[in-house]
């Protein structure tokens, strides 16, 4: 069945993505890398509400098992998300521009156990997976264990001690994500790649 597609129609596409995803469009019309990461950003809040939203299922998943249903929700959501997609190696979430611009969003996902085990996630994204071509990235914790808040911090209180993989000054808070922070590395290529850090609460207290 094909379907008739003109100005008219795509406008009400264009209106009916900016009322429910907003982010998604943005996504699709960004023109800077600044504008993609952005929005793309926003995009992966929403996909990490969702999860909590329904934590008492999702907590059960392996890391691959929940990088599978945010790429899912990403995309249901018109952020082309790839899962386990090849980028120098099976990088965990592969976000691409829409609309064929040369920005990418990379993310490393990993099930909360130590700051050590953040750090690998650190590593294989900045020396495995990124090029130094684009400018950021994220590491993502899945947190099944109380004190989500505390375990960013904990991270947060780590590299700016340490500044591991060549960090560039102290981490500073994401604009609008909650616990979100970012840092700056400088690469093997010289270019210097933004971290985003951040925390997906999958917390089910036990029943009583």
């Amino acid at each position: 069945m094909s379907f008739p597609v003109d100005d008219e129609s795509l406008l009400a596409f264009g209106r009916y993505l900016a009322g429910r995803r907003p982010f998604a469009l943005r996504v699709f019309l960004s023109q800077t890398e600044d504008e993609f990461i952005d929005a793309v950003e926003e995009g992966l809040e929403h996909g990490i509400v969702q999860l909590e939203g329904a934590r008492k299922e999702y907590a059960k998943l392996g890391e691959l098992g929940l990088s599978r249903t945010l790429a899912g929700t990403l995309t249901e959501s018109g952020v082309p998300a790839h899962p386990e997609e090849f980028e120098n190696g099976h990088v965990d979430l592969k976000i691409k521009h829409p609309a064929g611009k040369p920005f990418l969003y990379l993310t490393e996902c990993k099930i909360w156990q130590s700051v050590p085990y953040h750090k690998k996630g650190m590593t294989q994204l900045l020396r495995d997976y990124a090029s130094g071509r684009h400018k950021r990235g994220c590491c993502l914790e899945f947190v099944r264990v109380m004190g989500t808040a505390t375990k960013l911090k904990d991270i947060r209180n780590h590299v700016d001690q340490h500044k591991p993989l060549d960090q560039v000054d102290k981490a500073v808070d994401h604009k609008t994500i909650k616990g979100g922070f970012v840092t700056t590395h400088k690469h093997s290529s010289d270019w210097k790649v933004e971290v985003l850090h951040v925390a997906c609460n999958l917390f089910q207290p036990p029943k009583e």
